[in-house]
C-alpha cells in the first residue's frame, strides 16, 4: 500500500490504476495535480472563477464515478482538457437557456406575480426539489442539506462527518448535478 505522501511520486497512470481500485487519495492527488490548470482553462472561456470552479468539480466528480470504466486512450491532461472543453460548452448552452427561462419568468412574475398559477408553479416546484433531494443517496443528501440548508462550509461538513474536504465537494457537486438532471423535465415544462 502507498502511504499518503507517496502519491505525491507517482505517475498518473499509477494514480488511474489505484483510482479503478476506488482509492480516494489517488483521486484528491489527480485532482490536486490538475485543479488549477484545469480553473484556468474554464475561466478563459467563463470569466468566472467560481463557475469555472464548479465545472471543475463536476467533471472530476464524473471522473469518480466512473473510475471503474473509464478508458483514456490518450494522456490524462489532454483527457481533462477535452473534458473541460464540453463541461464550458455545456454550461455556455445551458446558460443561454436558462437566461431566456429567467427572462421570461420575470415577464410572468411582473404581469402575475399573485396569481393562483405562480402558487402553484412555485409549489410544483418546491415539492420536486424535495422529491429529488429526498431520493439522494443518504451521505450525498446529508452533505447537500448541510451545505445548503444548514450554510456549512466543506472543512466544517468533512470535521462533522469524518471525510475528506475532497468527498464533501464530491458529494456537493454529484448532488447539484443530480438535481439538475432530475429537475430538467420541471425547468423545460416551465419554458
Amino acid at each position: 500500500m502507498t502511504s499518503a505522501t507517496g502519491y505525491n511520486d507517482l505517475n498518473d497512470e499509477k494514480l488511474l490504476a489505484l483510482l479503478k481500485d476506488g482509492q480516494e487519495e489517488a483521486f484528491d492527488q489527480l485532482y490536486f495535480r490538475y485543479r488549477n490548470k484545469l480553473i484556468a482553462v474554464a475561466y478563459n472561456r467563463l470569466k468566472s472563477k467560481e463557475m469555472a470552479e464548479e465545472i471543475v468539480q463536476d467533471v472530476f466528480a464524473d471522473i469518480w464515478q466512473k473510475r471503474q470504466t473509464l478508458q483514456i486512450r490518450n494522456n490524462l491532461s489532454s483527457y481533462l482538457c477535452t473534458a473541460i472543453k464540453y463541461a464550458v460548452l455545456d454550461h455556455i448552452r445551458s446558460q443561454s437557456t436558462k437566461d431566456s427561462y429567467v427572462a421570461e419568468m420575470m415577464k410572468v412574475s411582473e404581469s402575475a406575480a399573485s396569481s393562483v398559477e405562480y402558487v402553484v408553479e412555485y409549489n410544483e416546484l418546491d415539492f420536486h426539489l424535495n422529491k429529488s433531494i429526498d431520493a439522494l443517496p443518504e451521505k450525498c443528501r446529508e452533505v447537500f442539506t448541510l451545505s445548503r440548508y444548514e450554510n456549512y462550509s466543506v472543512r466544517e461538513i468533512a470535521e462533522k462527518l469524518d471525510i475528506s474536504p475532497e468527498t464533501a465537494k464530491y458529494h456537493i457537486a454529484h448532488a447539484l448535478k443530480t438535481l439538475r438532471l432530475s429537475l430538467k423535465h420541471i425547468y423545460n415544462f416551465f419554458l
